[in-house]
């Protein structure tokens, strides 16, 4: 009796420990600014500017300690990671009809279900007769077998 009960307490302290210790939740930029391209006073530089996601202006999200590391192991470096939020955001920015849809944005228009919703509304209303479906035919049995 008294190991189940070691058990439960142990099982239920584990739980507690997880309990706290809350992740931050991550820093999510949707905006995007114009980057310069200019390569500063290069004759053979174009100048201009770019679209792109804040989220990739940020720092990169490196971390020193790699969590496969240990005292026995060595993990080498990989190089720089994009800034959390980045890949997404860049995607996003793939996807879109237009790139100034991005900065400005436009007005919606009708929704998609609103034909759907006036015909419905108008059917119950009475102001349309139905126009039959798979139940409105004649009553005979639709089968080529005789009827017994």
């Amino acid at each position: 009796m008294t190991f189940r009960i070691a058990l439960c307490s142990v099982s239920v302290l584990l739980l507690a420990g997880c309990v706290n210790s809350p992740q931050q939740p991550q820093e999510y930029s949707p905006g995007y600014s114009y980057v310069s391209t200019d390569t500063g006073g290069s004759e053979k530089g174009v100048g201009g500017s770019v679209l792109a996601p804040n989220a990739c202006l940020n720092e990169p999200a490196d971390d020193d300690r790699s969590a496969a590391a240990t005292d026995l192991t060595i993990v080498s470096g990989v190089g720089s990671h994009l800034p959390s939020g980045c890949a997404n955001a860049y995607n996003l920015q793939r996807m879109a009809e237009s790139q100034r849809d991005l900065v400005e944005g436009r007005r919606m228009g009708a929704a998609a279900a609103a034909p759907t919703a006036n015909a419905a509304r108008r059917y119950l209303n009475g102001e349309e007769a139905p126009m039959g479906g798979a139940n409105s035919g004649p009553l005979t049995p639709q089968t080529t077998l005789p009827v017994e």
